[in-house]
Formats: structure tokens, C-alpha cells, sequence
């Protein structure tokens, strides 16, 4: 057990970092999901409920085809640079 924590006070400062920049990314990603479906797709039609959406999409659980059929030019787009 002290080896782990040990390991993790060596790699606490990039481990903070790494989190910073993935919130600030994840949240990026949420508002560019929110302003392109919100008015056409139920997950999306609030802030909270779009960042939900975009965990269960990392984890694979996502609808491309109505993320298609709602805007057939940023549903793909988004979809692939945010999960890509």
C-alpha cells in the first residue's frame, strides 16, 4: 500500500494536470454538443444533461443516428473528433 502511495505522490502534479485539461476539453466538447442539438435531441437539451450524454458516449452507449438525422453536417463531425 505505500508503494501506491508512494507512486501517486510522484505523479500527483500530472495527474492534476492531465484532469485540468480534460475538463477543460470534455467541457469544450459539452457546449459545441449543447448549441448543435439541444433544440433537437432530448439528451442534449440541457448543459447537465449533455456532459451525462458525453460519459455514456465514451463508454459507448451513444445514438449516432439521431445525432445524424438531427445535423447531417456536425453530428458525424463531432461525433468522430470527440470520441476519436
Amino acid at each position: 500500500m505505500d508503494q501506491l502511495f508512494r507512486t501517486l505522490a510522484r505523479a500527483g502534479i500530472d495527474l492534476a494536470l492531465f484532469f485540468i485539461v480534460f475538463t477543460i476539453v470534455f467541457l469544450a466538447f459539452a457546449l459545441s454538443f449543447y448549441t448543435s442539438f439541444s433544440l433537437y435531441l432530448a439528451e442534449f437539451r440541457t448543459i447537465p444533461q449533455t456532459i451525462f450524454t458525453l460519459f455514456r458516449v465514451l463508454l459507448g452507449d451513444f445514438d449516432f443516428e439521431n445525432m445524424y438525422k438531427a445535423n447531417k453536417i456536425l453530428g458525424p463531425l463531432l461525433f468522430f473528433v470527440s470520441v476519436c
